[in-house]
C-alpha cells in the first residue's frame, strides 16, 4: 500500500531530523541545556519509532507538539 509507504518515509525522515540535531549538540558550550536537549530529542525518537510501529496518531501528535514548542522557544530566543 502506497500510503503506508510513504508514511513510513516520512516518519523515517523525521527520525533522520531528529537524530541529526542530537547529533549537533556540543555539550562543552553549554552542558545543562544540551542535556535538557537530549533528553527532549530522545522522547521525540521514541515517540516517532511508536507512532510508526503502531500506525497511530497520538505519539506522532506528542512529537510533533514537542518539536514545534522547541522551534517556537529557538525562533523567540534568536528574535532578542
Amino acid at each position: 500500500d502506497r500510503d503506508v509507504k510513504t508514511k513510513a518515509q516520512m516518519l523515517d525522515h523525521a527520525l533522520q531530523i531528529v537524530v541529526e540535531l542530537k547529533a549537533s549538540l556540543d555539550p562543552s558550550a553549554a552542558p545543562v541545556l544540551c542535556e535538557n536537549l537530549s533528553a527532549l530529542y530522545d522522547f521525540v525518537t521514541e515517540r516517532l519509532v511508536s507512532a510508526s510501529v503502531t500506525l497511530t496518531l497520538p505519539p506522532l501528535d506528542q512529537a510533533t507538539r514537542v518539536m514545534r514548542e522547541l522551534g517556537e522557544a529557538f525562533r523567540a530566543a534568536h528574535a532578542k
